[in-house]
């Protein structure tokens, strides 16, 4: 096991979430996406996943996520080894997905997200992604993407 001054800031945060149980992880997870994705799991945006799982590897913060869909909600769990598709990422890149600051073509490209596995799945995760309009998100979401999506832009600025 790494030991703690060999982990990344990012990794150190997220490190007490790995003590806690396997439910309470999960399920706060499963119902803020719930939630926050209701319109578009009512109008079947995510009915890819039904029965299938996709593992998110955020790997700067060491954490894997398993996303299924059954009975049309979304289920969180521990990742097993059974899921078809793979993707990973450090949790930078999968910012700049989700706010949109970047596209997943873009990331892709620059090696940033690798996708492994059914690919198929993984394609039709982006054109979910893509298709989702923030503006049409539960409040407050559309106001903490804009948010996000200004301070990802700015902090990548000044890097830069």
């Amino acid at each position: 096991m790494n030991s703690p001054l060999s982990l990344s800031l990012p990794a150190l945060l997220a490190r007490p979430l790995t003590r806690l149980p396997a439910a309470v992880r999960h399920q706060p997870l499963a119902h803020l996406l719930q939630w926050a994705l209701a319109r578009p799991l009512a109008e079947g945006d995510f009915d890819f996943l039904d029965g299938q799982q996709l593992a998110l590897e955020i790997s700067d913060l060491q954490i894997t996520l398993v996303l299924g869909l059954a009975n049309g909600k979304l289920a969180v769990s521990d990742d097993d080894g059974t899921a078809v598709t793979r993707l990973k990422g450090r949790s930078a890149a999968l910012l700049r997905l989700v706010t949109r600051v970047d596209d997943a073509d873009t990331l892709f490209f620059q090696r940033e997200l690798l996708l492994s596995g059914n690919t198929e799945i993984g394609l039709a995760l982006k054109n979910a992604l893509d298709g989702l309009e923030h503006e049409r998100l539960p409040l407050p979401l559309p106001q903490l993407l804009k948010a996000l999506r200004a301070a990802v832009r700015t902090f990548n600025q000044k890097r830069a």
